[in-house]
This record gives C-alpha cells, sequence and structure tokens, in this order.
C-alpha cells in the first residue's frame, strides 16, 4: 500500500529531475515545500495513512510536477494537469485503504511523467 519507500523515492526522482534542468525560483519554493513535506513524512511514517496528509503531499507533488513541467517539458502538459487532477480526487474524507487504487494510479502517473523527464530530448 502507500509506503513511505514510495514517497521517498518520488522524492529522490523529482528532485534529481529539478537539478538536472534549469532550477526557477518558482520549482526551488515548491520544491522546498515539497521535501518539507516528505521530511515530516519520515519522521512520523503514521502519517502516510492520514488521508488528509497524504492529500497535502500528492497535492505538493503535483505543484512540483508542474513547475518542471511547464519550464522544461511543455510537451507533457497533459500529464501534468492529469497528476494534478488525481492529486485534487483524493479524498480527505475516506480512508487511505478505500482509496488505495487511486493512490497506486497517482504513484503510476508520477513516475510515468518522471520517466518522460528523464529521456534525452
Amino acid at each position: 500500500m502507500v509506503t513511505l519507500q514510495a514517497i521517498v523515492k518520488m522524492s529522490q526522482a523529482l528532485n534529481a529531475i529539478s537539478t538536472e534542468n534549469k532550477r526557477n525560483p518558482e520549482v526551488v519554493e515548491r520544491l522546498k515545500e515539497f521535501n518539507g513535506k516528505v521530511n515530516d513524512m519520515i519522521k512520523n511514517p503514521a502519517l502516510t495513512d492520514n488521508p488528509s496528509d497524504l492529500k497535502k503531499i500528492f497535492t505538493s507533488t503535483s505543484k512540483v510536477v508542474t513547475e518542471i513541467q511547464k519550464e522544461n517539458f511543455p510537451s507533457l502538459d497533459k500529464e501534468s494537469k492529469n497528476i494534478s487532477n488525481m492529486a485534487g480526487s483524493l479524498s480527505p474524507d475516506k480512508s487511505v485503504e478505500a482509496q488505495k487504487n487511486k493512490v497506486e494510479d497517482f504513484f503510476v502517473e508520477v513516475a510515468d511523467i518522471i520517466d518522460e523527464m528523464e529521456q534525452p530530448s
């Protein structure tokens, strides 16, 4: 299910992509916010079972992805919007377990866009 390990891997990949590419202040700010949320989860892994906290990290992830995408990968606009929509669809009122398909799909979509961003242009 949602594991801290998946969030940490996602974080590492997004940080690597953002340093490989031009870093505008908006990307830096979004990344700082995102990394803070990831560090909170590392310190308190129970947060991954809280739908509200998970929605916050997914929303933060989507903001980082969107900023990197806008700056460097205009062709991935549709994929970026899809990730934002998926983050927004997570309900803070339903258990993480009840939304596990949405959670798994989110990780898959983020992994896919990261793969696209890592391809040589």
